[in-house]
């Protein structure tokens, strides 16, 4: 009996400890369960002088593709007395948008940077201010020179696993992948310095950029938001590259998979 109950013990810790892997592995994908979701990146608080920032929200929700021409970001340094023009590049996915913000110019090194957002009354005023107030509270200090090395494949090849929880209350399905990548930044600077870096997905059309700072990189179809829409039983090709945070781009790899034939949810389906 003594035996029978360890083993008990056994299965109910490797249940706990699945459930807790699966909850980090959709940290990003369940924050989508906001209709609002907003963030942006880096989530490290050290960047270069070069540095990259992406804004990451529900499209569905801001509809910044309507309302970008009526706003400006500036990348402004504490003191004020410093405004950096930002170039734009959007990426429209899923229910998803992002903003990627490249610098004109590079920061000072020591300043400490954060980003502004200026909009006229064409806009949806309350979305704009949530966007404009969210942005009030980061900061990110310019530790890092300038970097200008890419990042290269450490592999021919990378890992990935399919997770299939389309039955579940929340469904989802998503494509986990773990690229792996050498870039002179984590052998350039200490742990507490390095800056982070991501991975830009090209499939079907459309692009979107993961981080490696929330979760692992994952091509994801759910209750709680979705990059990419998937068919089932498809196979899909796409490409991958990786981009540090100071905007340096690998070279693109091909990354091939194939959805499952079951049948999923309607709300799940995206036939084509």
């Amino acid at each position: 009996m003594k035996k029978q109950y360890n083993i008990l013990q056994l299965v109910t810790l490797k249940f706990i400890l699945i459930i807790i892997v699966l909850i980090l592995n959709y940290s990003h994908a369940q924050a989508l369960c906001a209709k609002d979701h907003i963030t942006v990146f880096p989530f490290s608080k050290t960047i270069s002088s070069n540095s990259i920032f992406i804004l990451d929200f529900s499209e569905s929700y801001y509809k910044m593709k309507d309302a970008l021409s009526h706003c400006k970001f500036y990348a402004i340094n504490t003191k004020g007395n410093r405004f950096t023009n930002l170039e734009i590049q959007t990426n429209y996915s899923g229910i998803c948008g992002q903003i990627i913000f490249t610098p004109t110019k590079k920061f000072k090194f020591g300043d400490t940077i954060s980003i502004k957002l200026i909009y006229d009354s064409l806009c949806d005023l309350k979305k704009m201010d949530k966007i404009s107030n969210f942005l009030k509270t980061k900061f990110w200090k310019v530790e890092i020179k300038t970097d200008r090395v890419k990042p290269v494949w450490s592999t021919d090849t990378f890992a990935y696993e399919i997770l299939d929880y389309t039955y579940w209350s929340d469904a989802s399905y998503a494509i986990i992948f773990k690229p792996k990548i050498i870039d002179n930044t984590f052998s350039s600077y200490n742990s507490n310095t390095s800056i982070p870096y991501y991975f830009e997905i090209n499939l079907d059309g459309n692009t979107f950029i993961c981080s490696s700072e929330s979760s692992s990189p994952q091509i994801y179809t759910g209750d709680c938001g979705s990059n990419f829409f998937l068919g089932r039983n498809k196979t899909y090709k796409s490409t991958i590259r990786a981009i540090d945070g100071s905007g340096n781009y690998s070279v693109s790899r091909k990354f091939e998979f194939f959805t499952s034939e079951k049948d999923y949810p309607r709300h799940l389906i995206n036939e084509k």
